[in-house]
């Protein structure tokens, strides 16, 4: 295992332009709020894993910010030095940033597959950073992706400042349910409130199924950035 002593150093942009890779298709663009930008992805137009995650992290309340390709790693594996690109940094608001690498189920058990990416674990890790291998079992089938999903059309939806300040200031002293919003604000649809879960006003569990019974609460973060992270943050990776 080595690294090139310029590389795992986390970048304000891309560590490269996004490539079409010779069984990739067209890279995708996310066009995230969060990031204020659109992220370049490289995914298969049939199969868009990392356009499925990007949609999570999107609306992941303890996510600040997320980057693709955003380092390059120089990494031994039998005997030659390979250059490898992780396909997501993302930044939490525990000061914590994590390393993901979208792989396809199947490919991600062969054994070669296996043992470049436990190495690149072990680079990652002694840079300090967290690291995973997500596969279409861990992005797609679950409560929080198809919430995710059902939320992404909210983004463009208009809340105006008033009934914006109308919805915090019925959660100012508890949180309570749509179903309790729906009758405390005046005005207010549940599409209005979808709307500021996308947009982060509100916040509510995406890891259960969204009703009329979920409770919402104003989205509070966590101010534990490191000072790269704060870097990339106030910069917005553009």
């Amino acid at each position: 295992m080595n690294t090139n002593p310029e590389s795992g150093v986390l970048q304000h942009g891309r560590s490269r332009k996004v490539v079409k890779r010779s069984n990739c298709g067209h890279p995708v663009k996310f066009a995230s709020q969060k990031c204020g930008r659109s992220v370049h992805l490289e995914s298969p137009l049939e199969s868009p894993l990392e356009y499925d995650l990007a949609i999570q992290l999107e609306f992941d309340p303890s996510v600040i910010l997320f980057q693709e390709q955003p380092l390059a790693l120089k990494i031994e594996y039998n005997g030659k030095i390979r250059t490898v690109y992780p396909d997501l940094a993302v930044y939490k608001d525990d000061g914590s940033t994590l390393i993901i690498e979208v792989k396809d189920a199947k490919k991600a058990s062969q054994q070669e597959v296996i043992e470049k990416f436990e190495l690149e674990r072990q680079v990652l890790v002694s840079l300090g950073y967290d690291f995973v291998v997500m596969t279409d079992k861990e992005i797609r089938g679950t409560i929080q992706h198809k919430n995710s999903s059902k939320l992404l059309p909210y983004r463009r939806l208009v809340i105006g400042s008033i009934l914006r300040e109308k919805v915090l200031g019925a959660l100012a002293w508890r949180p309570m349910s749509l179903g309790e919003m729906l009758q405390e604000v005046p005005g207010v649809t549940l599409d209005l409130l979808k709307a500021c879960i996308a947009q982060s006003v509100i916040t509510t569990d995406l890891t259960q199924i969204v009703t009329l019974q979920s409770i919402v609460q104003p989205l509070r973060r966590n101010s534990k950035l490191s000072e790269n992270q704060m870097k990339i943050w106030e910069r917005r990776c553009l």
